[in-house]
């Protein structure tokens, strides 16, 4: 640590939402108050007491991903690349100019590992059989994880698993860092994603999901007095950090 306390600016966001996988469509979606939120497909949710979620529906699987990238790792992993991908590219981090080892990744995840791994556990409770993936894709230190390895970070690699708040406290860890000097440059922020139809059901049988049958888009309304509870979500959203002497002397723009 310094004497010298940094000023901290951001060089690149990325996101991976129910509105859009890209910061534009993310930012005009809620300029035009639409909602993410819909009817969950698929036959493993039928019959539970809630059947709508904010589903991610935007992801080009085959523009991010190979097969083996896909069973790897989790959804929550993937939303995670897709969004950190966009922020490092913005901030030109991808071009080899950089000193990797100080690149520091903040990623908080919460309930990721949990239904990412529920298939295989699934699988392993009726045949006795599980994939050699089953530990990696349980860690929720896997959106990190996966971020470091695709661009060879070799900073500190942080998870933060603090509930609803983990993107918060991650961003928060990662602007303390490099204010105090510790760092220059990290990528920070959080990836989940809930569904699968324990984790689902989990949230139903804590009595905490809307149960509301009308039009999903009306579903979370937190602050009418007919709310019935909170709606369930996926999504990634990622920052890239620095110093601010590091990014003028890269001549990167400061957003």
């Amino acid at each position: 640590m310094t004497g010298k306390m940094e000023r901290v600016v951001v060089t690149g966001m990325g996101v991976a939402s129910p509105l859009g996988c890209s910061v534009e469509e993310f930012w005009d979606g809620l300029l035009e108050g639409k909602s993410g939120v819909g009817s969950l497909e698929g036959g493993i949710f039928s019959g539970m007491q809630t059947n709508i979620g904010a589903v991610v529906n935007g992801l080009e699987y085959a523009k991010h991903f190979n097969a083996k990238d896909i069973r790897r790792m989790s959804r929550s992993s993937q939303l995670g690349l897709v969004a950190a991908g966009q922020a490092i590219q913005q901030a030109k981090l991808d071009n080899g100019n950089i000193a990797r080892e100080g690149v520091g990744i903040f990623v908080g995840s919460s309930i990721g590992g949990f239904s990412g791994s529920e298939p295989y556990f699934k699988s392993f409770f009726e045949t006795d059989r599980l994939s050699p993936f089953t530990i990696p894709i349980s860690m929720n230190v896997g959106p990190g994880s996966n971020i470091s390895i695709k661009y060879g970070f070799r900073g500190p690699l942080i998870n933060v698993d603090a509930a609803c708040s983990s993107a918060a406290h991650s961003i928060g860890q990662a602007f303390s860092m490099i204010r105090n000097g510790n760092l220059e440059i990290a990528v920070a922020g959080a990836a989940d994603s809930p569904f699968s139809p324990a984790v689902v059901a989990a949230w139903v049988a804590l009595r905490a999901v809307s149960t509301y049958a009308g039009d999903p888009s009306e579903a979370c309304r937190p602050f009418s007095a007919d709310r019935d509870g909170m709606v369930l979500g996926e999504g990634a959203g990622i920052l890239v950090l620095e110093a601010e002497s590091h990014a003028l002397k890269r001549g990167v723009p400061i957003l």
